[in-house]
């Protein structure tokens, strides 16, 4: 697959093949944070949790903290590289293909 060189990136955009690479990039820590959030989240200051006990059942409510608002901004810097390398990364998996084809 190639990449259109005109076409704008983004990585919020599903059909966009920016979106491919950064799902390569992110899915294999996506489930170990998610899975850690509470305890890691919480423990280091980066999410705050908050349990409504009136609700039935109650209400669970997360939100980031001025550090986890910190550490989302310094992870956009890794979107944005996405966006700008993707058609880099295409052709650099291309040629991957065609050595291991030629083998």
């Amino acid at each position: 697959m190639s990449v259109d060189p005109n076409r704008p990136m983004n990585i919020l955009d599903a059909l966009c093949p920016s979106r491919d690479v950064f799902v390569d990039l992110a899915d294999k820590w996506v489930l170990l944070m998610l899975a850690s959030l509470r305890e890691f989240g919480e423990r280091d200051g980066i999410v705050l949790r908050t349990v409504d006990v009136k609700m039935a059942p109650p209400l669970v409510l997360y939100e980031l903290t001025e550090l986890g608002r910190e550490i989302a901004e310094e992870t956009r810097a890794l979107c944005t590289w996405t966006e700008k390398r993707t058609a880099t990364v295409y052709e650099a998996r291309a040629a991957y293909d065609r050595r291991q084809a030629a083998d």
